[in-house]
């Protein structure tokens, strides 16, 4: 099991996410679709519940599905799964110190669970009371330590740009989760390899991707072809 703990089948949240992750993979299956954005927040987590648990399993299933029916960020996902089978992260960029090179990343709820690492094992919880009003759960999770690769698709003046980087991921600790504020959310740390000055001027959302693997030189390759 990828899970630690896991409320009861029958419970409404979850019968609501599986109920979702079963609808959606038929969807997108049905019409051929080779990735997706959910509008989670505020159409599903206002009038349903919040999909985490749902998209979560979704990125398990490394298809590139994005939070919040973010289009550049299911194509960034999409781009990276095809070059890699690592599992792939989507969450905002908390904070990044620009004297150590230390990123610290949070998503709002999902997270493949095998990214949990250092002996531990993902666990459902209650989701924090924001971002919609009609609740439901939350990944929560002690990352792995890995190499990964940081993507973004952007536009400037009409034409596309990816923000690129590397960077070692390893778990956040319990006290950096508290200080943003939501500690039951999925939380990690990557040590750029790169200028973390110039990390941040590129920055042009809040949202970054990363994978679990080395592909920078073949997303550079993709984004010289494209």
């Amino acid at each position: 099991s990828l899970f630690d703990q896991v409320p009861p089948v029958d419970d409404d949240f979850i019968e609501k996410n599986i109920r979702f992750y079963l609808a959606h993979k038929e969807v997108a299956a049905r019409h051929g679709l080779d990735f997706t954005g959910i509008k989670c927040v505020f159409e599903l987590s206002d009038y349903y519940c919040k999909p985490c648990i749902a998209q979560s399993l979704t990125a398990e299933d490394r298809f590139a599905s994005a939070c919040c029916c973010e289009d550049k960020g299911a194509l960034t996902h999409y781009i990276m799964g095809l070059l890699s089978d690592g599992v792939q992260f989507q969450g905002d960029v908390e904070y990044v110190d620009v004297k150590t090179g230390k990123v610290h990343m949070a998503a709002c709820g999902a997270a493949a669970p095998s990214l949990a690492g250092a002996g531990s094992k993902a666990a459902i919880c209650g989701a924090p009371p924001i971002e919609g009003e009609a609740g439901g759960y939350a990944i929560k999770l002690k990352s792995r330590k890995s190499p990964v690769t940081l993507a973004r698709l952007a536009r400037i003046a009409g034409d596309y740009v990816m923000l690129i980087a590397e960077g070692q991921m390893y778990p956040s600790t319990e006290a950096e989760n508290q200080e943003c504020g939501f500690a039951n959310f999925p939380h990690l740390n990557i040590q750029l390899s790169g200028d973390p000055e110039v990390f941040v001027q590129n920055l042009r959302s809040q949202y970054m991707h990363l994978v679990c693997d080395t592909i920078k030189d073949d997303l550079v390759c993709v984004c010289r072809l494209l």
